[in-house]
């Protein structure tokens, strides 16, 4: 029998949305080149940057989100590790701390700026140069345990997960390396994959190559240290940009995870890249910034204005992607996708921010 849904892409956004349509009561069928959880959502950092939502309705959606991850590890029957954990964005000498507080006076609970003593306080491992830190209350879940949750309750409650690879172009019935599959609809959820599919139809999707380091060690962080500069985020409001480095260093369950470099364009030299990242972490965290470790490197999809895309391409292919930062949007905006492709006049409506077309 073909599936209602095709949901490419096995990552987050792929995931959630597969399980909230399958649980909608539509037959679902979630597509992924791997068989386990990869790509960006492997390597993300996992943050729930929830006091960071500028619009009132971000604000809805990270409200949304925040109230439903303390019991959706329970719900998908996975231990998601979700945690409340400090960020800490350190200041080095030469910082304009006026300009970086002003940066973010339009967040909805800016955080708050510390002296040196009292952000070792609360991560002892932050040395080097810091003249500070802004500190705010985060939050952290493990991405490929959620993922993996979501994809083993869509397949408890009747669908399916298939590994294969779909060939271009983006059409039904849908060609892929497993075979012909026709199905009444499709979801493309890929991410950064998204733009070898869509082709000249990726506008405005945008796609930045980002690489990080995995380090096992047992040097084990307290909080968050992030860059209070976002210079991704300006990247993918203006586009020109051609390479940042957000430095970075998140705990991880094996030890830390640094980074960022984020690149338009070619992908560029891994090695230059990760001594870039050395460099910047070792302004804050020398104990780490010379350990060995993993590379990692994927391709990510955004969009200039910060909002996903979420809406139809036409009348049988829909796009659920673009998500920057995809562990607060994706859970309540994958319920009302579900919801508003069944006739729910209300999840239209919530969805029309996102390009949704109007209720008629």
């Amino acid at each position: 029998m073909s599936p209602d849904w095709v949901v490419i892409g096995g990552g987050l956004t792929g995931a959630a949305l597969a399980w909230e349509l399958q649980r909608a009561g539509a037959q679902t069928l979630l597509l992924d080149r791997e068989p386990k959880v990869a790509g960006a959502t492997a390597q993300s950092y996992g943050g729930l940057p929830h006091w960071s939502a500028t619009t009132p309705l971000m604000a809805q959606l990270f409200a949304e989100s925040m109230a439903l991850y303390p019991t959706l590890g329970e719900t998908l029957g996975a231990d998601i590790g979700f945690a409340a954990i400090p960020l800490l964005m350190p200041t080095l000498p030469g910082d304009d701390l006026e300009a970086l507080a002003r940066g973010f006076a339009a967040m909805a609970r800016p955080p708050q700026w510390l002296e040196p003593a009292a952000a070792r306080t609360i991560e002892p491992l932050l040395t080097g140069n810091l003249t500070g830190a802004f500190a705010t209350e985060h939050a952290w879940v493990d991405l490929t345990a959620l993922t993996q949750g979501y994809r083993e309750a869509m397949v408890r409650l009747g669908g399916e997960f298939r590994c294969a690879t779909v060939k271009p172009p983006l059409t039904l019935p849908l060609q892929t390396t497993a075979g012909e599959i026709t199905a009444g609809a499709i979801a493309l959820c890929a991410g950064g994959d998204s733009g070898e599919l869509l082709g000249r139809r990726s506008e405005p999707l945008r796609f930045t190559h980002s690489t990080a380091l995995d380090v096992k060690t047992d040097r084990r962080l307290q909080a968050f240290v992030l860059s209070p500069h976002l210079a991704r985020l300006r990247l993918e409001q203006s586009g020109e940009m051609t390479k940042v480095v957000d430095m970075g260093a998140v705990p991880t369950a094996q030890g830390v995870r640094l980074g960022q470099v984020s690149r338009l364009g070619d992908a560029g030299e891994a090695a230059a890249q990760i001594q870039a990242i050395r460099e910047a972490v070792r302004d804050v965290l020398p104990t780490l910034a010379d350990l060995p470790g993993t590379v990692l490197r994927c391709t990510v999809a955004f969009t200039p204005t910060g909002m996903p895309l979420v809406q139809p391409l036409h009348s049988q292919i829909y796009l659920f992607t673009g998500f920057t930062s995809p562990t607060l949007f994706v859970p309540p905006l994958a319920q009302r996708f579900a919801q508003a492709v069944l006739g729910d006049r209300l999840s239209v409506e919530g969805l029309t921010a996102f390009g949704w077309p109007p209720h008629r």
